[in-house]
């Protein structure tokens, strides 16, 4: 039996921490998006499928970094992922192993494709 996610019905978030440079200045960011879907059908291969807008998300906070984020930041960040990091392509995640909650698979962000587990598997159990 298939279930079918949205923000109708659940709650995407992305977490990102600081290396590099960016370690000591910038801030760890939790961004929701806001226009996605996801469909979990155990029996279908692959069991688990997600694509969202990249130009819907939005930074609810930024942790870290010299100074705090007020709302004009939030909006430069999520601005600056839109035009020059995502440039508006399509995101998505097919799995390729569901197995007792833990779900593996591929993301395709930006162009580029590469193998990810989840880190939160709220979404399978």
């Amino acid at each position: 039996m298939s279930r079918v996610f949205g923000p109708d019905n659940a709650t995407l978030t992305v977490r990102t921490k600081r290396t590099g440079a960016a370690s000591k200045a910038g801030h760890d960011l939790l961004i929701v998006v806001t226009s996605w879907s996801a469909t979990l059908d155990p029996d279908a291969d692959p069991a688990l499928t997600l694509t969202a807008d990249s130009r819907s998300l939005r930074v609810l906070e930024g942790t870290g970094g010299i100074q705090a984020l007020d709302d004009e930041a939030k909006a430069g960040i999520a601005q600056t992922i839109d035009e020059e990091v995502l440039v508006g392509t399509p995101i998505e995640f097919r799995s390729t192993s569901v197995e007792s909650g833990r779900v593996e698979g591929e993301l395709e962000l930006a162009g580029q494709r590469q193998r990810v587990p989840m880190a939160d598997q709220s979404l399978v159990g």
